[in-house]
């Protein structure tokens, strides 16, 4: 792919909208003030009741366009920005977040260098934390390259790759995200939607990646930021793991098999810790959690399962086995 020199729009960035006034006018600014000027927006409103989506029809720029429908999710409004864009390369940002002013051309610039990546990914800061996302990203082994899952990766080092594909630091290609059907957006989830879409491409797809952050997200401002008084609910991928094994490399199968247990364990624990035992030992039984993994995280992680199950009444106990078979 190579740059086009001409008044077409490369990239359509899509932006989900829900009760974010207060906070808009910065995303939208971070893109009117990007150096890559060859982009349209789509901002879906999705059934928002404060003010958000009169600020964006108050924005005189015409590469920016607005879109309601019914309450269905940031999933779900993100997919219907997809089906209205025109571009080719996909980009997208919450509401509440904002990019550095090259980020669009850096993207841009790493898919024409690079025609055999399908995405591009860069690191982001937390704003709100004093975390230096970019040297425990390093640290982790992300470094600037192609990069294509190994098939010997730990099902930690799964997560850690899924992770850094945060959806306002990725600029895909639109085959590509329609290869794995896009967003989940079912049941309205707000919580893993994107790591549905997300983990699929990092199992199968060759990326460019680079740490350095070009993308602001906005813990305190999120609907799962860190003041969240409890913890989210279980990934929705694995209530249907199959979905996302099927489209799997056959090479990196057994890989992804291993991170999809990984991802199992922490949600059983999460759910034990509510005292949810029978859909914890359902989430564990699905994604085949019971089956052993020898990384240290994963271990950690097993042996924490067994004293939560510990900790549970006997009877609930019972009851939960039953219903997780």
């Amino acid at each position: 792919m190579e740059i086009v020199h001409n008044n077409a729009i490369q990239v359509s960035v899509v932006i989900p909208l829900y009760n974010k006034g207060r906070t808009i006018c910065r995303t939208l600014d971070s893109i009117l003030n990007q150096s890559f000027k060859k982009w349209e927006c789509v901002v879906i409103d999705d059934g928002s009741t404060d003010a958000g989506p009169s600020i964006v029809r108050s924005i005189t720029d015409t590469r920016i366009r607005l879109y309601s429908q019914k309450n269905s999710g940031p999933g779900a409004a993100r997919n219907h920005g997809v089906k209205l864009s025109r571009a080719g390369l996909l980009a997208f940002l919450d509401a509440d977040d904002e990019w550095h002013p090259d980020y669009l051309l850096h993207h841009i610039e790493q898919l024409a260098r690079y025609p055999e990546a399908t995405a591009s990914i860069c690191g982001h800061t937390r704003v709100g934390t004093h975390t230096d996302t970019e040297r425990l990203f390093r640290q982790s082994g992300i470094e600037d390259g192609l990069w294509q899952m190994p098939q010997d990766y730990l099902p930690e080092q799964i997560k850690i790759a899924t992770d850094f594909m945060h959806s306002g630091s990725v600029m895909i290609r639109k085959e590509t995200f329609l290869k794995y059907g896009g967003y989940f957006d079912r049941f309205r989830s707000t919580y893993g939607e994107d790591t549905h879409l997300w983990l699929q491409v990092v199992a199968s797809e060759r990326l460019y990646r680079s740490p350095k952050p070009l993308m602001s997200y906005h813990v305190e401002d999120s609907v799962l930021g860190l003041g969240r008084k409890s913890s989210p609910p279980p990934w929705p991928m694995l209530y249907n793991p199959d979905v996302l094994l099927a489209a799997c490399r056959p090479e990196t199968r057994q890989t992804l098999r291993s991170g999809l247990s990984f991802y199992a364990l922490l949600a059983c624990n999460r759910l034990l810790i509510q005292g949810r035992c029978g859909e914890a030992l359902k989430v564990l039984r699905v994604n085949d959690g019971y089956r052993i993994l020898s990384s240290p995280r994963a271990m950690a992680e097993r042996k924490k399962m067994r004293l939560l199950l510990l900790k549970q009444p006997y009877y609930l106990l019972k009851r939960a086995i039953l219903l997780g078979r």
